[in-house]
């Protein structure tokens, strides 16, 4: 006897394993993708940061070591000038804006520090000399020395926030010192005037006080 087949499953919609919904799966890479931009900023900030407390101070020092060199050169041709003047009258002038417009001499801006915030400084002839006396930027306490003294102190320039200045000696040369080194050559210059009697000491006294130069 043959038996019937069986009866056929019944119909209706195939029903398909559940893997998650699309919308989720979206979601999670979204996520994924912000987490990973925001991870990458902060990371930028982070180098960048880095790089920044590096090159701020090195570009300062740089900024500040161009400055000292500018203001040695100023401070180098107007000695020179100088020389020319004392080799032609016998001695230095009484006033250093006599320079201005001498044969070789120097030009008002060169009387100041290349980061000054102060005018060219005007030359008149009724301006006193002296032993010590500033003009522009610059301390001038050359009144009574000789050429070509080595350790005598012509002039220099303003304090740099504590760190030192340029200095302008006989023989012509300039020199960054810093203030521990510059007291001393005050000092040793002191006794070689008192010692020779060409030239008063210097009395740091009479420049201090002042704000440092910018």
């Amino acid at each position: 006897m043959t038996q019937a087949p069986p009866p056929p499953p019944p119909s209706g919609p195939e029903v398909q394993p559940q893997h998650g919904s699309p919308a989720r799966s979206g979601n999670k890479n979204t996520l994924i993708v912000v987490i990973v931009v925001v991870a990458c900023g902060f990371f930028v900030l982070f180098v960048v940061g880095i790089l920044a407390a590096i090159l701020v101070p090195a570009l300062a020092s740089a900024r500040e070591t161009a400055t000292r060199i500018a203001e040695a050169a100023n401070l180098r041709h107007i000695g020179q000038s100088m020389a020319i003047y004392a080799d032609e009258h016998g001695e230095f002038p009484e006033h250093v804006g006599r320079l201005i417009g001498y044969r070789h001499g120097v030009e008002p801006e060169q009387f100041l520090s290349p980061r000054s915030n102060q005018p060219p400084p005007v030359y008149t002839a009724d301006m006193p000399g002296g032993p010590a006396y500033k003009f522009g930027d610059f301390h001038f306490v050359y009144k009574g020395t000789r050429l070509d003294d080595v350790y005598t102190i012509l002039a220099f320039g303003p304090e740099r926030r504590g760190a030192g200045r340029n200095v302008l000696f006989g023989d012509m040369r300039t020199q960054w010192l810093p203030d521990p080194d510059f007291q001393i050559a005050v000092e040793r210059d002191n006794e070689q005037r008192r010692a020779t009697g060409h030239g008063q000491p210097i009395d740091l006294g009479r420049f201090t006080g002042g704000p440092p130069s910018p």
